[in-house]
This record gives C-alpha cells, sequence and structure tokens, in this order.
C-alpha cells in the first residue's frame, strides 16, 4: 500500500504514467507551492483510510497492525480483545486508550454495546439486533441501540454509493 506522486518537467508523459494510478502530479516548476499541499492530502488520506500503524504489546510479543485492518475491538475480562481477518489480540488498554490511539480514525468504528467498537467498513448486514461482519462474524447489541446503529449504518452505506 502507498500513494505515488509523480514529479516531473515532461508533461506529456501525464497520460502514460496513469497507468500507475498515481495520487497526485507536481510539475517540477511548481515543486515548491504543490508538493507541500500533495503531502498535506497523501497524510489525510492515509490517516482516513486507516492505513497507519497501531502498536499491539501482547504478554508475548509487540506487532504492528494497520487501523483499517481491525474488525472490532471489545472489553473482555478486563482486557481489550483485538479482532482482525488475521487473527486476534489480546492487549491490557482500556476502550479510551484504544480511541485515543485510533485518533480521527475512531470514527470509522461503531459502538454498538459499552464495551465494543465495530469498524463500520466490516459490518455488511444488520439483523434484528445482530451486526454481521464481512468474516461471517455475529455480534450482538441491545434492542434500544438498534435504531442509532441503522441510522449510522445507512448515513456511511449512503456515502459510499
Amino acid at each position: 500500500d502507498f500513494l505515488l506522486i509523480f514529479i516531473t518537467e515532461h508533461t506529456e508523459y501525464v497520460f502514460e504514467a496513469l497507468e500507475y494510478m498515481p495520487f497526485r502530479f507536481i510539475r517540477k516548476e511548481r515543486m515548491e507551492k504543490e508538493l507541500p499541499a500533495a503531502i498535506q492530502a497523501a497524510c489525510e488520506k492515509v490517516a482516513k483510510d486507516g492505513n497507519f500503524p497501531v502498536l499491539i504489546n501482547t504478554s508475548d510479543q509487540t506487532e504492528m497492525l494497520r487501523a483499517g485492518d481491525i474488525l472490532y475491538y471489545a472489553l473482555e475480562n478486563r482486557k481489550c480483545m483485538i479482532y482482525t481477518m488475521r487473527g486476534e489480540y489480546e492487549v491490557w488498554k482500556t476502550i479510551r486508550d484504544m480511541r485515543k490511539e485510533l485518533g480521527s480514525y475512531d470514527e470509522s468504528f461503531l459502538q454498538i454495546y459499552r464495551g465494543c467498537m465495530v469498524n463500520k467498513k466490516y459490518i455488511r448486514t444488520i439483523k434484528n439486533e445482530t451486526v454481521i461482519l464481512e468474516n461471517g462474524t455475529e455480534l450482538p447489541f441491545s434492542r434500544r441501540k438498534r435504531k442509532e446503529i441503522s441510522d449510522r449504518m445507512m448515513r456511511y452505506w449512503g456515502k459510499m454509493v
């Protein structure tokens, strides 16, 4: 995963470069003006997409995950369990710690009950009082949260269409 920024003084090659799906083009003669804006936009995109690292310290290892790879995290037996497509991790963090570490990407998560935050991009179905994730995991939520969860997911899915 990377963002490609082309810097060139040969604008005639721009159409050939489109094959590589660049994030931005910068003309060399305007680099001082265009490069800072391109870097700022790239940083914002990385944060929005969740492609920044989150360090997971378990009892026997430290691993780096991308924030966007987290399916959900939940408080279980006073520990925070982090679930991804590749596996699960048990860490000594609170939900508040995780939310702080995720920063603005925390807006991508939906609280389905007090101790569980689910990444909206992995929710495929809302059925009765259950959210069903892309990997088939079913997570229950309270009946009183149904409208809030449905409304937030409809807005999220609406932005994707």
